[in-house]
């Protein structure tokens, strides 16, 4: 066949592969991304994560939930009866990605999913809070059906 696969292999291929995952998420130059975001206050970085997009969104809604003992216990409540399918009768944390690695936002991705319906019903009980980051989390970062 004439093949060699010493001489035809992809060298740091998952090298690669991180950097067209990062690339994806944060734009041309992560590094630029996170040099910005050390500068902003709480509210700017809010606002450079919502600029990402419905990943940016999820980002700030599980941020919002882990930020205080009071609302994470709300959240886990929730999940008591709005859990369903592979979570269903189960309380799990939300995971929040670590910065720029891409498969900590994977993890964050997956585990949102997993926990659909209870963050769906905690963010719409930020609907009706006085407090202004619950209303600037709803108002700004909750996930409609489509995203």
């Amino acid at each position: 066949m004439g093949f060699d696969p010493k001489a035809k292999r992809l060298r740091y291929m998952g090298h690669v592969l991180n950097l067209i995952a990062e690339a994806y998420l944060y734009g041309q130059d992560a590094s630029d991304f996170e040099d910005q975001f050390k500068e902003q206050g709480l509210k700017g970085c809010r606002k450079m994560w919502r600029d990402r997009g419905e990943l940016g969104k999820l980002h700030n809604l599980v941020a919002h939930v882990m930020a205080s003992g009071k609302r994470s216990e709300l959240f886990t409540s929730l999940q008591l009866t709005e859990n369903v399918g592979k979570a269903a009768g189960k309380r799990w944390k939300l995971v929040l990605d670590g910065g720029i690695r891409w498969n900590a936002t994977y993890s964050m991705i997956r585990r949102a999913l997993e926990l659909k319906q209870a963050l769906n019903t905690y963010a719409s009980q930020l609907r009706n809070s006085t407090n202004t980051l619950d209303s600037e989390t709803y108002n700004e970062d909750f996930l409609t059906e489509s995203e």
